[in-house]
C-alpha cells in the first residue's frame, strides 16, 4: 500500500460517499454495524472489530499465531481463540508484516520494527534517516535476508523508490540503476522465491512512464520488467518462479509464466491493494467496495465479504480453510474489521 496516500485517501473517500451513506442508512439501517442486510449468506465471517485500530496488513506463522498491523501503531496478535492489542511502542503508521517465526517478526512503514517474541523494537537503517523512509512492503527469505521497499523523501521533498536489505546485522539501502530510478517514484510490495527471485512492485506515477511498474532482481542487479499496463500496481505474491501474480488499481490482475506478464480477467473495477494465496489454484485478491475475488486456477470469481462498506487492505492465510483479510469501513463507526474464512 502506497504510504503517501493512506490517511488522506481514506478522508476523501469518507467525503465522496457521505451522501450516499446517508442514502444507505435509510434503506438499510443495519448497514452502520458493518454487516450485510437482509439475510442472505457470506462466505467471511467478522472474528474482530476494533474501535481506533486501522489494520492494514495481517501475517502469521500458524493458524494459532497471527499478526495484524496498521495505524495508528496498531499491532493486533491472535493465539488462535483471541485477538489482543500489543504494545508497538510507536504511533507510526504500519503498511505490513512478514515475518520466520513467531519470535522473528518485521513490520514496516513510516518506521521499522522487530519482535523477538517478547518485546517490538525500532530499528535503524545504515546512511539513511528512519524519518525519511516511507514503506510499504516487506518480505524475506530468511531471518538474515529481508527486504523492504517504499520509498525515500529527497532534500526537495520528492520521493524516490528504495528497495531496503536486511543482513541479520544491518539494514542498508540497494543500489537501483539510474535509469530504473528514473522512471521510480515509490515502491508498494515485495515478494519471491529466493535471495535470487525478488520481485517489487511500483505503486507511484513514473516521471516518464507509468509501464515500468515492476522490478525484478537477481541476485545482483535490480531491473525493470514490462508490466504491459498502465494501471497503478499495489502488491505482489507467487507459488513459483513461474506463477506470480500482482494486482492493482480498476480490477487489475497480473500473471507471470516466468517470461511474460499477460492481464487475468478480474471481473471487477475495484482497487485490488493485496493478493495471497495457498496454491496456484487458491488465491485470494482484496481491495475496495468489499472486495474479496478468488482464483480456482481457471478463472476468478467475487465471494461475499459479508460487509457493506470495508475497503479491505490485506489477506493471508495458514491453509485454504484458514484465511484472514483486515480492512476498515468508507464511513460509520471509527473501527478497524478482522474477517476470517473457514473454507
Amino acid at each position: 500500500m502506497d504510504s503517501g496516500t493512506t490517511s488522506t485517501t481514506r478522508f476523501r473517500k469518507k467525503l465522496t460517499i457521505f451522501a450516499v451513506g446517508i442514502l444507505a442508512l435509510a434503506l438499510c439501517p443495519c448497514s452502520m454495524m458493518l454487516v450485510a442486510c437482509g439475510s442472505g449468506g457470506s462466505d467471511w465471517t467478522r472474528m474482530y472489530r476494533g474501535k481506533g485500530h486501522y489494520p492494514l496488513s495481517v501475517w502469521g506463522s500458524s493458524p494459532t499465531d497471527v499478526f495484524a498491523v496498521g495505524e495508528p501503531g496498531t499491532i493486533l496478535r491472535y493465539d488462535g481463540t483471541t485477538w489482543s492489542k500489543m504494545d508497538s511502542g510507536t504511533t507510526a503508521l504500519l503498511f505490513d508484516v512478514w515475518g520466520t517465526s513467531p519470535s522473528d517478526v518485521f513490520a514496516v512503514g513510516d518506521t521499522i520494527l522487530h519482535y523477538d517474541g517478547s518485546t517490538w523494537s525500532r530499528m535503524e537503517i545504515a546512511t539513511v534517516a528512519i524519518e525519511r523512509v516511507k514503506l510499504s512492503g516487506v518480505w524475506g527469505t530468511s531471518s538474515s535476508d529481508v527486504f523492504a521497499v517504499g520509498s525515500i523523501r529527497n532534500d526537495d521533498w520528492s520521493l524516490e523508490g528504495a528497495v531496503l536489505h536486511y543482513d541479520g546485522t544491518t539494514w542498508s539501502r540497494m543500489e537501483i540503476a539510474t535509469v530504473v530510478l528514473d522512471h521510480l517514484s515509490r515502491l508498494s510490495g515485495v515478494w519471491g522465491t529466493s535471495s535470487s527471485d525478488v520481485f517489487a512492485i511500483g505503486k507511484g506515477i513514473s516521471r516518464y512512464s507509468i509501464t515500468r511498474t515492476i522490478l525484478h532482481y537477481d541476485g545482483t542487479t535490480w531491473s525493470t520488467m514490462d508490466s504491459g499496463v498502465t494501471s497503478l500496481l499495489s502488491d505482489v505474491w507467487g507459488t513459483s518462479a513461474s506463477d506470480v501474480f500482482a494486482v492493482g488499481d480498476e480490477g487489475t490482475i497480473l500473471h507471470y509464466d516466468g517470461s511474460t506478464w499477460t492481464v487475468m480477467d478480474s471481473g471487477t473495477t475495484a482497487e485490488l491493494f493485496d493478493v495471497w494465496g495457498s496454491s496456484s489454484h487458491d488465491v485470494f485478491a482484496v481491495g475496495g467496495r468489499n472486495t474479496i475475488l478468488h482464483y480456482d486456477g481457471s478463472k476468478w470469481s467475487t465471494m461475499s465479504s459479508g460487509t457493506t462498506n470495508l475497503t479491505l487492505y490485506g489477506v493471508w492465510g495458514s491453509s485454504p480453510s484458514d484465511v484472514f483479510v483486515v480492512g476498515w469501513p468508507w464511513f460509520g463507526p471509527e473501527a478497524g474489521f478482522i474477517l476470517h474464512y473457514a473454507g
